[in-house]
């Protein structure tokens, strides 16, 4: 193999700077995703390929319907990584191995390829968030289009977003963080196989292939403990599944003429196998690095089995194919239908619904396939260096006017001026100072003090979650007692119980370790302790597809009875522990949960919606629902506080006095939840309030 790096720096060099043609044969390659090379090194075309596609979109699909059979549809994800590492290590080291290959070729190639129907879905889909979505959402998504434009929204929502958390359902376009995977591969993957390819042999060449597969899985599996979230979103934790797919690629073109066809029988049967199992044993609860092994492996096996007579069967069917060839676009398109549908009714969808959203993902994907990717994936022009400026200057003018665009909103407040002026006065601005942030885990142990730090009298400290942050925000602006001082003490999803673990399904989300040592300590004059303690209660809810369960010792209970008496075991424990102290002690409830993120849904622009369909989605649970669900659990509380001597504030007889169909949900003309279950400032204010009365510091 005359091939090497040298070489490669030339032929980039040469893209860079001189004329280089593509012949024919390669500018067609792109219908196909390059799945014929040159006319002396041809790689057949196989609509198996298509047809895994098929399956790879549809399991997408099905998932983000929320179709319960399907809920492990997101590893469809996994087998696209697979079939790209696949197609791209045989393109491009066939291209190396004829002396063909050229890097900026490569990339206008994949830039004709990918940006133009991407572009469209963003525009289009940023064209629905303003005629639909709150301000606040519509800033949201704004600020992803930004990202998404340039490919590099997959470190946008590793920043700010959980995949199988709640607040996917207001994120349009939260499916780009694969793209932005994908294209960050496409970058980096030309050299890795330069690398690769200095090594003559073709088993060795293999190895190393696979040994760089290896680094990245186990730097995935290291950084599990510390990082989740990036082992999901960012591609160094993701390139493991492209370098599967790459081996097998690297193997086909040297080994898989050579194998029985009994054995690539076994390798197909095999590989559905996986890829079913995969479907009904991964949810969104269990699924991590390790257990993205089983569809990696499943996918592989399953192109190696290609061109045999069961694949041809399964996966060759013309219906079959053409749902393969048109998977971008249906993947690009399918999200945003689903999600702006369901901002406009505001709550999930009914099975009838499901079909509808997937009859409009398709046709929406027939004509952005027809109209947009088929149209630009062909050469512009007739002239290679004439090609690589033209698509890499529309490419850029295009991502950067609609980077502008989208990047006006957040500074503009969402546009809030979208809003009828009811809905405008509605709105409760954020506060532009709170001394603690907003990030209650960096207080869980030694605490921040909010109110008069400087003060030297009696000491207030509010212990908590989430919750207990924004009940800080209402004690620091609401008028507190002279000579008081104020400490929070928070971690964000935890439970404030002494001996007792939260964790979010079967992993661990936190404790509050020592902190009640470091209390006894500090020996506070006043404990206010308050969280959201009907989600501990009843371990799981609208807002979370995540079950929260309390646990005792190290392992997560997995089942709401044995998470209920840990949960009274840690209260109980808690309350011995206050027992041990001069303090004033006084337990706020749970706050009543109205089903729905209402601050959002009451501040929707009425482009689309009357004043009778906003009153109808926003209607959440009954009054009669949010009480049951609070009421339980405060009652178990109230029970416990009261008979050790402490004060208990209820919210429920703050928010749910009133003889309307639900609890409260405005006061004064002003929202009060600043999502699904905080409060925000009027809200907090409310609350806030009741404590410092229930106190009564000055006695």
């Amino acid at each position: 193999m005359a091939y090497t790096l040298t070489g490669f720096a030339g032929q980039l060099r040469k893209g860079l700077g001189g004329a280089y043609y593509m012949n024919k044969t390669v500018q067609a390659t792109d219908e196909h995703d390059g799945l014929s090379v040159t006319p002396q090194t041809p790689l057949a075309y196989d609509p198996g390929l298509d047809g895994l596609r098929a399956l790879a979109v549809l399991a997408v699909l099905a998932f983000h319907l929320d179709i319960a059979a399907f809920h492990g549809g997101f590893i469809g994800v996994d087998i696209f990584y697979v079939i790209s590492g696949y197609l791209i290590t045989r393109i491009v080291s066939t291209q190396i191995d004829a002396g063909q290959f050229n890097f900026i070729d490569f990339i206008v190639r994949r830039a004709r390829r990918l940006l133009p129907a991407l572009l469209v879905t963003i525009a289009v889909t940023l064209l629905g968030a303003f005629l639909l979505m709150s301000p606040s959402h519509f800033s949201d998504a704004a600020r992803s289009a930004t990202f998404a434009a340039f490919s590099v929204s997959n470190w946008f929502f590793w920043i700010d977003s959980d995949y199988f958390a709640s607040s996917k359902y207001v994120r349009p376009l939260l499916h780009t963080w694969s793209l932005g995977v994908e294209v960050q591969f496409y970058l980096l993957w030309p050299f890795v196989l330069g690398a690769v390819m200095k090594v003559r042999h073709h088993a060795l060449q293999i190895l190393l292939m696979a040994g760089f597969a290896f680094v990245s899985f186990a730097s995935a599996i290291w950084a599990h403990t510390t990082l989740p979230s990036a082992t999901f979103y960012l591609s160094p934790f993701r390139i493991w599944q492209f370098a599967a797919g790459g081996c097998v690629g690297l193997f086909a073109a040297s080994y898989l003429p050579h194998l029985h066809r009994y054995l690539r029988w076994a390798f197909f049967a095999l590989g559905l196998a996986l890829l079913a199992s995969s479907l009904t044993l991964l949810t969104p609860h269990n699924y991590r690095s390790l257990s993205a092994v089983l569809p990696t492996i499943g996918a592989s096996a399953l192109i190696l089995g290609l061109g045999t007579a069961p694949a041809r069967l399964m996966l060759g069917h013309s219906a079959t194919v053409y749902i393969g060839k048109i998977s971008y676009s249906l993947y690009l398109t399918h999200w945003p239908i689903i999600i702006l549908y369901r901002y406009w009714v505001f709550r999930p969808l009914e099975p009838l619904e499901m079909i509808g959203c997937a009859i409009l993902s398709f046709a929406s994907a027939i004509l952005l396939y027809r109209f947009v990717e088929t149209r630009f994936r062909r050469p512009w022009t007739g002239h290679e260096a004439l090609e690589r400026i033209t698509v890499g200057r529309q490419m850029i003018v295009g991502m950067s006017a609609l980077a502008a665009i989208a990047s006006l909103v957040p500074l503009k407040q969402g546009w809030d001026w979208r809003l009828p002026e009811s809905s405008r006065s509605a709105q409760v601005m954020r506060l532009a100072h709170f001394p603690c942030g907003n990030s209650p885990s960096l207080h869980s142990e030694t605490g921040c003090e909010f109110i008069s730090p400087e003060q030297r009298g009696k000491h207030l400290v509010i212990l908590g979650d989430s919750h207990a942050l924004a009940l800080a925000k209402g004690l620091e602006q609401t008028p507190a007692p002279k000579n008081t001082r104020a400490t929070l003490i928070a971690r964000y999803g935890t439970l404030p119980f002494h001996g007792v673990t939260t964790y979010g399904g079967k992993w661990k989300t936190g404790d509050f370790g020592n902190t009640f040592e470091h209390l006894a300590t500090a020996s506070p004059d006043i404990i206010v302790l308050h969280a959201r303690f009907d989600q501990y209660w009843w371990s799981k809810d609208a807002d979370t597809s995540r079950p929260t369960w309390i646990g005792q010792g190290n392992q997560s209970p997995q089942a709401t009875l044995p998470s209920q008496a840990a949960f009274i075991s840690g209260l109980d424990a808690t309350i011995e522990r206050f027992n041990a102290s001069d303090a004033k002690v006084v337990l706020v409830g749970a706050v009543p949960y109205s089903g729905l993120d209402s601050s959002q849904c009451l501040l929707r622009p009425q482009y689309l919606l009357t004043d009778a369909q906003v009153d109808r989605s926003c209607a959440g649970y009954s009054r009669e629902a949010s009480m049951h669900r609070a009421g339980v659990v405060n009652e178990i509380i109230r029970a416990k506080t009261e008979a050790a001597g402490f004060l208990f504030v209820d919210p429920v007889d703050l928010f749910c006095t009133q003889d309307t169909p639900t609890c409260l949900r405005q006061h004064g003309g002003k929202v009060i939840y600043s999502d699904g279950n905080h409060l925000n400032q009027v809200g907090a204010e409310i609350l806030a309030r009741a404590v410092w009365q229930a106190l009564n510091v000055d006695d």
